[in-house]
């Protein structure tokens, strides 16, 4: 009797395991989905990925992979972050700068890899120096001062360090007294602190990024007076084909990297530098002590010495991109005919329309006919400063800094007419900029209290 009960228990049980057996679900391929790219840098990236099912099989690694030329699979760059199921972060390195790469995350287990949708970014380009300018120095006392700047570019690489650093001489640099105002692009404020009365001190903005420290314009003070250095925002060449006035004179040239002031006989070309400076750091209640405005010479033809003059220009105008000139060369000819649109002021026009829709008042420019200040043009030392100073220039700056809406800048004018060519040149904006030295561009330093 006990004999056929063992047979029907052995057979019970082997029904309940071929049951479990037929329960338990074949694994997969698990199912993953690739984090958005972030954190975007020269060489660097941060991305990873989200396994929303293991494929019911243990996640035995996971990552992303990436390539510049492909479909990116484990063979390529790639991750190793970990193993399991859920959310998971992986640092992309060894970028190339200004590359585009195809990312996508992975995941396997013992049925094989699974990878998630594929995203596309593009790596920041080569680094360079950041950008920084210097705010004014304000909140005098005889043992403090604020001053700070403004990142304007991190030079494709992240700002690291930034704030300003002062001496009792020129060009202090990190490793004179300094602040740290954080990191990043943007606008800061420094506190300067420990300093002594009666001393003149000079300061400058800078930021370091991974290729090194840059610096900001300049500016000195002591506990009575403020030394500013504002560049250009504007400056131009206007020329007229015919000295003495021709109806065909829409020449004009807002992106060349040479100023020119003067006359061009083998073109019969005459030519006038128009600037424009933004004064609107400088408080509206300061007192103009003196206002120095300087050019940097560059490849210029004299016949003689002439008379440069400055007049103060009485419309708005618009600086365009036409070029011919670079700032190593003396410029091939003299004016070029520009596409209409309102990007140029040209001789006719304030900005160029092609249907004299934007005149000046006066050809040549609108100014005051009496001139604020006059300098020799005198022989050419290129790279040498070329400057303008007296107190008629002082009493400029300071209606600008009053009235900022009367603000036009001035014109650069000579009433020399030659045989000869007799043509003074200037690094413009561009100039400086393809220079390498920003400080060789139009500048106007004021003192004021």
């Amino acid at each position: 009797m006990k004999r056929p009960i063992t047979y029907l228990l052995t057979l019970i049980s082997l029904l309940v395991v071929f049951q479990q057996c037929d329960n338990e679900a074949t694994p997969t391929l698990p199912e993953i989905v690739t984090n958005p790219v972030l954190d975007i840098h020269d060489t660097s990236a941060t991305s990873g990925g989200e396994i929303l099912s293991d494929g019911d099989a243990t996640i035995t690694a996971r990552g992303v992979c990436w390539s510049a030329t492909s479909l990116p699979t484990i063979d390529n760059d790639k991750t190793e972050d970990g193993s399991g199921s859920g959310m998971f972060t992986s640092s992309l390195s060894g970028l190339g700068n200004g590359t585009t790469y195809l990312v996508r995350a992975y995941a396997i287990n013992k049925v094989g890899i699974a990878y998630g949708n594929q995203l596309e970014f593009t790596t920041s380009a080569t680094p360079t120096l950041p950008s920084v300018t210097t705010t004014l120095v304000s909140n005098i006392t005889p043992n403090s001062a604020t001053s700070g700047g403004n990142v304007t570019s991190d030079g494709n690489s992240l700002v690291t360090a930034r704030g300003v650093c002062w001496s009792t001489t020129a060009l202090p640099t990190i490793n004179d007294s300094k602040t740290i105002d954080g990191i990043g692009e943007g606008v800061f404020v420094s506190a300067l602190t420990s300093l002594s009365a009666d001393i003149t001190y000079y300061v400058r903005a800078y930021a370091a990024n991974a290729l090194g420290t840059a610096y900001g314009n300049e500016v000195f003070f002591s506990s009575n007076t403020i030394t500013a250095t504002v560049y250009a925002i504007q400056d131009a060449t206007i020329f007229d084909t015919q000295a003495g006035g021709s109806t065909n004179a829409n020449y004009g040239a807002g992106g060349d990297e040479l100023l020119q002031v003067g006359f061009a006989a083998p073109s019969a070309m005459y030519a006038r530098t128009l600037v424009q400076f933004d004064l609107s750091s400088i408080p509206s209640n300061a007192v103009i002590e003196s206002a120095r405005l300087q050019f940097t010479q560059g490849s210029s033809g004299l016949a003689t010495s002439y008379i440069l003059y400055v007049h103060k220009l009485a419309q708005t105008w618009v600086e365009g991109t036409t070029s011919f000139c670079t700032f190593n060369n003396a410029c091939p000819t003299q004016g070029v005919p520009i596409t209409p649109g309102g990007t140029d002021v040209t001789w006719n026009e304030t900005s160029y329309s092609g249907t004299n829709a934007n005149p000046w008042t006066t050809l040549g420019g609108t100014f005051n006919a009496t001139a604020t200040v006059s300098a020799v043009a005198g022989s050419s030392t290129i790279g040498a400063p070329y400057s303008f100073t007296a107190d008629e220039l002082k009493s400029d700056v300071q209606w600008w800094v009053t009235n900022s809406a009367n603000n036009f800048g001035w014109i650069l004018k000579t009433d020399f007419i030659t045989t000869g060519s007799s043509m003074k040149r200037f690094y413009s904006r561009e100039g400086a900029a393809a220079s390498g030295n920003a400080t060789t561009a139009p500048k106007l330093i004021i003192t004021y209290h």
